[in-house]
């Protein structure tokens, strides 16, 4: 050996203390950085949450819509605040006085 290298000390790697530390400022930073995003991720919840509701309403209002206009004339009631009845068309015309009085077997005078 030589002596004037014998006191001389090899590092390779990390002391168990400097890993500690390490994992102690990243568990820090990775604690603030939470207290930053989590009213953006909850947020963005919330938004994707209200849009399928309104979505689905959406939805709802134009079946009843469409339901509405394909009905008989006049055969709409409503039961109660939350129900509707209506007897449903299955074919559409036009309703002609002629037709009707030559049917009937009456004349028009």
């Amino acid at each position: 050996m030589n002596p004037t290298r014998r006191w001389t000390r090899q590092t390779h790697g990390f002391t168990l203390v400097e890993l500690i530390v390490v994992m102690v400022i990243t568990a820090i930073m990775a604690a603030s950085l939470v207290v930053f995003v989590r009213p953006a991720v909850d947020s963005y919840i919330r938004v994707q949450t209200r849009e399928e509701l309104v979505q689905v309403a959406d939805n709802a209002v134009t079946q009843i819509t469409s339901d509405l206009r394909t009905a008989i004339p006049n055969s709409v009631r409503s039961i109660t605040s939350q129900c509707v009845e209506l007897v449903p068309s299955v074919g559409g015309g036009r309703f002609s006085i002629d037709n009707h009085l030559q049917f009937s077997g009456l004349q028009r005078r």
